[in-house]
């Protein structure tokens, strides 16, 4: 179930990024910034409350699971991060 979450959180997450961002390089390296840095910490510890007291009543299962989504979610930040720092700067 919370991968199911997961996926259209990161699916809305992107889609706005790529309406946000643009080809302009900045947006996307902010971008992948506040999703490494805001993004993934906040995933974790909703998971981590989530599985961990409402649905298993186990912190152990609520930490794995908030660590691997918090992980997926901050490798996708580094995806954003990567692709801001190779993206070539038009010049006007």
């Amino acid at each position: 179930m919370e991968f199911i979450i997961l996926a259209i959180f990161l699916a809305l997450l992107n889609f706005v990024v790529f309406k946000y961002a643009g080809e302009i390089r900045m947006n996307w390296i902010s971008s992948g910034l506040i999703v490494m840095l805001l993004g993934a910490p906040i995933v974790f510890f909703i998971t981590l409350y989530v599985v961990g007291s409402l649905i298993t009543g186990d912190g152990l299962a609520g930490g794995a699971a908030g660590l691997v989504l918090g992980f997926i979610t901050f490798i996708n930040g580094v995806v954003f991060l990567i692709k801001g720092l190779t993206i070539k700067e038009e010049k006007v």
